[in-house]
């Protein structure tokens, strides 16, 4: 106490009231020029911020230069500038600079002093570890106590006094000062000086600008003890202090009132808080949904057009929105030709530097090694050399390199559900480890190669990362010598850094400068930058060498958190953006204050860590109003900063109204000052009348303000209406460009073809209006099926019952035909006639985009069996997807998706089938030693135990713990995760499994009719080349087709016959297409071809759907009967079908019934689909002699070929719907989706 009362007595403070308002009082300016010319007594002035301080030197060096003298930077100091100029004076250690290396010094000293029970309140526990961010949370506490003066009063501190010890140790050890203690040191120094230190000593006193009210106690007492070696005047705006409108404070004294109450030293001058300004205050209404930075853009351009407008003037933007990104406004107003100087940035936001930190994370974390930060790495990462994977040569094929090929990252990401976390590298791994080549159209060798590059290029990233891998990453790399998938050779890695900072320094030499350079110059300096700050660090820490894995990427964030990216230095710039707190003390020509709502501007406390509000109220520690009573001086002094003020109000918005602060000001001025402060600028009116870009909007009764018209509507004489675009962005001229063209208006902005494809929905929509609605007859007739638009508008899947006096398709005069409703519940069947052909528009753009104007035949594609269902179902969605690549990227979603559960459930029982019978996937089962599941003699646990360890080692994820994993793994194998860990201790012993595989090894234990012949059997012929399908013409009609196809049969099945499982008599010939009812059968095996597909449920009605879109929607089982008739001479297949995995498993089959072996057999689901529906198109009504399933097959291929013939010509129209568009992968780029995925028909 007795301290604080000799301090005291010792202070020289003084106190001036001044007008609200930004700059230094024109006495003042008057004053320093003086000073600066005619070498009068010496004033320090201290600005309340940089911003403000850095205006002042400009505007004095101006007029400095008119006058031929020059302005000393050092009597113009900040509060903060000051502590560094005194230090300097009383030759302190110099301070620690203010990063991410500080961080580290701080985490190391701390978490040694925990690990030895240094702070038992938050860290009982030694043998955890402690974590860097709690270090900076103790920092902040640390920060807070000291800026409030209360470090040693609480009593619950939880060990911000031992970290303040810890600060002096690290001092001492380094021989600096840390930032957070220097003011706290200075003052100590201070009080013991009975002179003033060098840089004020010649002073005749401080004149102390306006500050922010909330001014820490660790300032005022600072400033305290200034003004016993040097007095201070305080500049201050007048008001309550309790509410925030007045200044800071360093001592609550009286204020001077006169000039007699002056101190001797002050300039001579008259203390008034009249301004003698005239301002003028205008609100611009902002709407629902109107950008704030495009609004101001647009007060700009209006400001730069006006008459009156100087080029020279001063212009602020104040800008509240704590949340808005500073890019932003140069990246809007830089459209308009205003140059913003930009701010400080962390150089985190350096794109570079981000995808670099983006690459070290790569092997930590939940995310670990997810498939799309890998996809990212390999299409646009960080830009390295080639040489960073090495330059050796591979082992066995020289033009093999380490590159990834995105395709096949995305099929095994999707077909083994690999998602990222601490076991995806070794998923990763042992995926691309395995042997699989097999692809539907892509060449085996191209498939060998791309594999093992891939391998080999994630073997070779993850070897330079291991530096930053956490363990489980590193634990699936020290495993066995990993070989190529391909060539079973050990693949040579580079060499792996021993450390983090050793990694740096190879970085340098691998990173592809020349790539950096060339895109973007400034980027090269953040990276630069960031690698000196690394090694500075690793020269005062060495312990950082020491880190790895996540604690490295830590420490390398904290070095990231501690630098800025260079910036360009802007002395005078006319146009600024600044915070308020910014702005404070700034003043210009016009000032634009934007973000003053509720939502933008923020008036929360900070969070004090372990300190609740009962503490921090009474020790006065972040106390809850401080936002607040900031916020109310700032507003005030930013609306007295210019001679004009636009404010952007929000008030007419009902859900984000004005902030408190702004509410406040509204109702203080009166209801007359607020309706004068709606009153536009003059550059926003043009007699009268908003400018084009603006409107009038009622604000109350009688009572309207201005508000920005980014968009208005017209309307002309004619009773049309125009939507007009006003706003001045790139963005809204290229719109405005488009609705002209649009108009048919031509504007050199707009390809006039493209602007016709937003007529193309409205056309499609007109053609499905003349779609036949009632037509007559029994059949549709040929003019109304050519306005038929998609496969929906067959019913090629509807359950039909045939009147009485209508003929079967097959019987009926024309075939093919398509059905129709003939009221009573009574329908007839159509039959496939695609792929459709649409007329042409006669709308030469769109048209052309169809095909329809395409005269030369396009290069032949490689057809498989889903390539040609897509084309075959929308010739739009083939063009896009397997043309041009269009696809939208597949989101991997944490679920497993239909596809993964069909693949998953559709290898395990390849797998357990070809184990347990005894022959190899893809290969002939001749021997038929066993030739089915049950003639093996297993019991069914048996083979059930099989199939577990299968689905194990496809999906380990099944074992994992999470919910999505627990969902799946009931639904596959009902067993809980209990069940299964035992199971896998006692492996492998005999189990019980339920769900979906379940029931399909139950369901394939029961089958003994036929024998199986081979499983995913490679469409080919036996000298292994591409098979061919000839279609050949029949007589007297044309058409006959001849393509290649690709693709992989499921499971092909030989029926057996009365002396074994080949016919006596049979030919070893192919067996021709078409076969009539008396032609005699000279096959010498018959033969079953199944899909197995996966589908929900299915519910009470629903079994046999997926089997029924096989045969008369889909190709696929035609095309696999006939390619094996082709491959397997003498082979007569006399069934196809569908296997329906769901909750139970069906086996669907549809029969050649004119077989006696296979129609006296007994099939639990058998179905005749085909019978009443298909005949050859060479046939009459009048006589029926092919053979109804020979037909079908003729009629699927003859589709097929015809789509391809289609296909290959250039026609790519659209034949969309709802079923289809609705989960078309290419739906963004079709541009259809808006209308048909909603169900449109």
């Amino acid at each position: 106490m007795r301290q604080q009362a000799i301090e005291s007595s010792m202070m020289r403070l003084t106190l001036e009231h001044v007008p609200a308002g930004g700059g230094i009082p024109e006495w003042l300016r008057e004053s320093l020029t003086k000073q600066s010319a005619e070498g009068e007594s010496r004033i320090m002035i201290i600005h309340a911020n940089e911003s403000s301080r850095k205006q002042t030197l400009v505007d004095l060096a101006r007029g400095g230069r008119l006058d031929g003298h020059v302005v000393d930077p050092l009597d113009h100091q900040t509060i903060s500038s000051l502590v560094e100029l005194l230090m300097s004076d009383l030759r302190m250690p110099r301070s620690f600079p203010e990063d991410g290396l500080l961080t580290l010094l701080e985490h190391e000293e701390i978490s040694r002093s925990a690990s030895k029970l240094g702070f038992p309140l938050i860290h009982p526990d030694v043998e955890r570890t402690w974590y860097i961010s709690r270090t900076k949370r103790l920092a902040l506490l640390h920060s807070h106590l000291l800026q409030s003066a209360a470090l040693g009063s609480w009593d619950a501190d939880p060990g911000a006094i031992e970290f303040h010890n810890l600060l002096l140790k690290i001092e001492e050890k380094h021989g600096r000062t840390h930032p957070r203690l220097s003011k706290h040191h200075l003052s100590r120094i201070l009080q013991g000086l009975n002179n003033p230190p060098f840089s004020l000593a010649n002073l005749s006193g401080i004149i102390m600008l306006n500050h922010e009210p909330t001014l820490s106690k660790e300032d005022l007492q600072l400033l305290r003890t200034i003004s016993t070696l040097v007095p201070i005047h305080q500049l201050v705006h007048s008001g309550s202090f309790r509410l925030g409108m007045h200044g800071a404070l360093i001592e609550d004294i009286e204020a001077c009132r006169n000039q007699g109450d002056l101190p001797d030293w002050m300039p001579i001058h008259l203390p008034t808080t009249e301004s003698l300004e005239q301002r003028r205050t205008h609100r611009i209404l902002i709407d629902e949904g109107v950008d704030e930075i495009t609004t101001v853009l647009s007060i700009l351009d209006a400001r730069s057009k006006s008459s009156d407008y100087n080029p020279t003037e001063k212009i602020i933007i104040v800008d509240g929105d704590a949340n808005r990104n500073q890019s932003r406004w140069d990246e809007i107003l830089s459209e308009g030709g205003w140059i913003v100087p930009k701010q400080v940035e962390n150089i985190l936001s350096s794109p570079l530097v981000h995808s670099l930190s983006r690459l070290v994370s790569i092997g930590q974390g939940d995310n670990s090694w997810a498939p799309e930060n890998i996809l990212v790495e390999a299409t646009n990462g960080f830009p390295i050399s080639s040489g960073w994977f090495g330059d050796y040569s591979h082992p066995v094929n020289s033009d093999w390199q380490p590159r990834p090929h995105l395709d096949l990252l995305e099929e095994v990401a999707h077909g083994l559900h690999i998602r990222g976390g601490p076991h995806a590298m070794s998923q990763w791994l042992r995926a691309l480890s395995e042997a699989r080549f097999e692809h539907p159209w892509i060449p085996v060798e191209e498939r060998r190669q791309a594999r093992e590059e891939t391998q080999w290029w994630l073997l070779c990233m993850a070897n330079r990362l291991s530096p930053w891998l956490d363990e489980y990453s590193l634990s699936a790399l020290q495993g066995d010598e990993l070989l190529g998938c391909a060539s079973r050779q050990i693949l040579p890695l580079p060499s792996k850094a021993t450390n983090i900072v050793d990694w740096f320094s190879s970085l340098i030499h691998w990173t592809d400068w020349q790539q950096i350079l060339s895109v973007n110059p400034a980027e090269a300096g953040a990276l630069r930058s960031l690698l000196d700050a690394v090694a500075r660090s690793a020269n005062i820490l060495p312990s950082l060498e020491e880190l790895s894995g996540i604690e490295a990427k830590e420490a390398l964030i904290c070095i990231m958190e501690g630098l800025s990216l260079p910036n360009p230095r802007i002395e005078d710039a006319l146009l600024r953006v600044l915070t308020p707190a910014q702005a404070l003390g700034c003043n210009a020509d016009l000032l634009i204050l934007c973000g003053t709502s509720a939502t933008a501007w923020p008036v929360s406390s900070p969070i004090v860590p372990w300190m609740d509000l009962d503490d921090r109220l009474r020790l006065g520690v972040a106390r809850p109003d401080a936002a607040m009573r900031s916020s109310r001086h700032l507003i005030r002094s930013a609306l007295a900063a210019a001679a004009e003020v636009l404010v952007l109000d929000t008030s007419i918005i009902e859900s984000n109204p004005p902030g408190t602060h702004w509410a406040e000001i509204l109702d203080e001025v009166g209801k007359e000052k607020r309706q004068q402060w709606l009153s536009p600028p003059v550059y926003l009116i043009d007699e009268g009348q908003p400018i084009t870009g603006w409107k009038w909007v009622e604000f109350s009764e009688s009572i309207q303000g201005i508000a920005s018209a980014p968009t208005t509507i017209e309307q002309h004489k004619n009773g049309n209406f125009n939507l007009c675009i006003n706003g001045t962005r790139f963005r809204d001229l290229r719109q405005s460009n488009g609705l002209a063209a649009l108009q048919g208006k031509q504007t050199g902005e707009v390809v006039q073809g493209a602007a016709m494809m937003r007529w193309q929905k409205h056309l499609m929509e007109e053609r499905n209006l003349r779609r036949p609605k009632n037509p007559e007859g029994n059949y549709l007739n040929s003019e109304e099926i050519s306005a038929l638009l998609s496969k929906e508008d067959l019913n090629l899947l509807n359950n039909w019952k045939i009147p009485d006096d209508v003929p079967e398709p097959r019987s009926n005069p024309t075939w093919p035909v398509i059905g129709k409703s003939h009221g009573g519940g009574r329908r007839t069947p159509s039959v496939d006639i695609r792929p459709l052909h649409p007329s042409a528009l006669q709308v030469e753009s769109i048209d052309s985009r169809a095909g329809h104007n395409l005269a030369e035949q396009r290069s032949a594609l490689r057809w498989s069996a889903s390539r040609l269902h897509d084309w075959l179902d929308c010739p739009r969605k083939g063009w896009l997807k397997h043309r041009l690549k269009a696809s939208s990227p597949d989101q991997l979603e944490d679920d497993m998706d239909g596809r993964l559960r069909g693949i998953l459930v559709h290898d395990v029982l390849t797998l357990t089938m070809a184990e347990v019978m005894g022959f190899e996937v893809g290969e002939m089962n001749d021997l038929m030693i066993h030739p089915t599941l049950s003639s093996v003699g297993m019991s069914l646990e048996e083979v059930m135990a099989i199939a577990l360890s299968h689905a194990l080692s496809i999906a380990p994820w099944l074992s994992r713990e999470d919910a999505v994993a627990s969902h799946r793994r009931k639904s596959m194998l009902g067993l809980e995760l209990e069940e299964l860990r035992s199971w896998e201790d006692c492996e492998p012993s005999p189990v019980m499994l339920a769900g979906r595989l379940g029931a399909l090894i139950r369901r394939e234990m029961e089958i003994s009719e036929t024998g199986i012949l081979s499983l995913e059997w490679d469409v080919k012929t036996h000298k292994g080349s591409r098979l061919s399908i000839e279609v050949p013409e029949l007589k007297g009609i044309e058409g006959s087709w001849n393509f290649s196809i690709s693709g992989r049969i499921d499971r092909i099945e030989v029926v057996p016959q009365d002396d074994g499982w080949t016919r006596k008599g049979g030919k070893k010939e192919i067996v021709p297409l078409d076969l009539d009812a008396d032609d005699e059968d000279l096959s010498l095996r018959h033969i079953i071809i199944r899909e197995l597909k996966t589908i929900e449920g299915p519910k009470s009605g629903d079994g046999g759907k997926r089997h029924k879109r096989g045969i008369l929607e889909e190709v696929q089982l035609a095309l696999y009967a006939r390619a094996w008739e082709i491959a397997n001479p003498g082979d007569r297949v006399i069934a196809i079908g569908v296997t329906e995995v769901g909750e139970e498993t069906n086996h669907w089959l549809e029969v050649d019934e004119s077989v006696k072996a296979i129609s006296e057999m007994a099939m639990d689901e058998e179905t005749k689909h085909v019978e009443p529906l298909h005949r050859r198109r060479d046939e009459s009504p009048d006589d029926l002699v092919s053979i109804p399933f020979r037909a079908w097959l003729r009629h699927r291929l003859e589709v097929s070929g015809r789509t391809i013939e289609a296909a290959e010509s250039g026609a790519v129209h659209p034949t969309p719907s709802s079923s289809s568009c609705g989960f078309c992968p290419v739906t963004s780029a079709c541009g259809l989706d808006e209308l048909f995925s909603g169900g449109f028909l």
